[in-house]
């Protein structure tokens, strides 16, 4: 089939990521349907740098969409508490090591090092000190767009954001996506229609309004209205391997923005999960990630509040159940799930909106490399590549528990 109409259904970061990039490189008829009833959730977001690709392809700099966004720069994710009880180690962005062709050699010196001398001078804390000079610039809380001497740090390239998703995407709605033609229609979906091969060749409001397409693109977070619900795909959970399905979210005000505002995310291990800080211009995204296999919500609570500062003690919670895992299939006959509605982890690598702009790309390059022709194979070599990235990060996720020396 050729598409030369596309329908997304849903709003939010998803939904006007993809109707930014489609309108800015096809030229295709898109529409996108949101509920004029839906609330945001509106966390704050931490991404990494994979999404600076995201952006390239936009044509957007940062100047142009940051402050729209209460965007700051991350250079890094932090871990305390993680190894053991009182450690803390850095994750920096960017390249590690000298030129690639002797990282191997620059990492066994390291190891070495750590042999002669012992753990104690050497401790696994300053590995990323030794092969990233980002992460000095983590470790002080401040930014800057060079580092002397230093030809692994490209800042168009390593650094990542801090942001409000929800801001970003209706940034991107105002600025791209209507501006490109994208026509914005506000209903609650009330029925599809398909056709006799099972595909979706409408669907219709609760006001009257029916709109089809030759694509349709779900948008809809972990309701998965059309790929799960009315496309029947089958969803994989991952709870045999990640336990935390629960978050009480919040925003924080700074008490001190000088000290606060880091430019990495920091995450902290505590009882049962990790608490996450996202540290905003304008204040912090913050929230306890956790098993309700291991604690009761009451509980949970209970210590993320002893966790928060004297001044956000009173804080109100925004309660979110995790669905992790994904669906067999991101793209079944003529639906392709983008972002929830397609597969989550639990936030701990700032995957969230990683997997919509990836997956993102990859369709966007399969839609114009055939001038929009699209077959059986183009849906395989979709399908896999959104697996094995999703199966992927999942496997690294878990590495996070499994490598800790904690026993509690």
């Amino acid at each position: 089939m050729r598409i030369e109409s596309i329908c997304i259904v849903g709003g939010g970061s998803a939904g006007w990521m993809t109707a930014a990039l489609l309108s800015k490189e096809t030229d295709m008829e898109i529409c996108l349907i949101e509920s004029a009833n839906q609330k945001p959730i509106g966390v704050g977001e931490s991404t990494i740098q994979h999404i600076n690709r995201y952006l390239q392809r936009l044509g957007i700099k940062d100047e142009e969409w940051m402050s729209s966004c209460n965007a700051t720069y991350k250079a890094s994710i932090a871990f305390e508490n993680f190894r053991e009880i009182g450690s803390q180690f850095q994750y920096p962005f960017g390249a590690f090591g000298p030129p690639s062709d002797h990282i191997a050699t620059h990492i066994q010196k390291f190891f070495e090092l750590q042999c002669v001398y012992g753990k104690q001078k050497y401790p696994p804390e300053e590995f990323a000190q030794f092969v990233n000079k980002l992460t000095y610039v983590a470790d002080a809380g401040k930014m800057t767009m060079e580092i002397p001497d230093c030809n692994q740090y490209l800042p168009d390239d390593d650094l990542s954001y801090h942001l409000n998703a929800d801001k970003f995407g209706e940034y991107l709605r105002d600025n791209i996506a209507v501006p490109n033609g994208v026509h914005h229609v506000y209903g609650d979906v009330n029925n599809v229609i398909k056709t006799i091969n099972g595909e979706i060749s409408a669907i219709t409001t609760v006001d009257g309004q029916a709109i089809s397409a030759d694509l349709f693109i779900d948008c809809t977070g972990f309701r998965s209205l059309l790929l799960e619900q009315h496309m029947g795909v089958p969803f994989q959970s991952f709870k045999n391997q990640l336990f935390n399905d629960r978050a009480l979210a919040t925003h924080i005000e700074y008490d001190d923005k000088e000290t606060q505002m880091h430019c990495y995310t920091d995450c902290v291990a505590l009882n049962n999960g990790w608490v996450y800080n996202i540290p905003m211009w304008n204040n912090i995204g913050t929230g306890y990630i956790y098993s309700s296999k291991y604690v009761s919500d009451a509980d949970a609570e209970k210590e993320f509040r002893e966790y928060l500062p004297e001044s956000a003690k009173d804080c109100q919670f925004n309660s979110i159940k995790i669905k992790h895992g994904k669906h067999i299939h991101a793209w079944e006959k003529n639906v392709v799930g983008i972002g929830l509605a397609y597969g989550f982890l639990e936030p701990l690598e700032s995957t969230g909106l990683m997997t919509t702009h990836e997956n993102l790309l990859v369709l966007t390059d399969m839609l114009h490399c055939r001038d929009g022709h699209v077959t059986h194979h183009e849906r395989l070599m979709f399908n896999y590549t959104c697996e094995r990235m999703l199966e992927a990060m999942k496997n690294f996720v878990t590495l996070h528990y499994t490598m800790s020396l904690r026993d509690d």
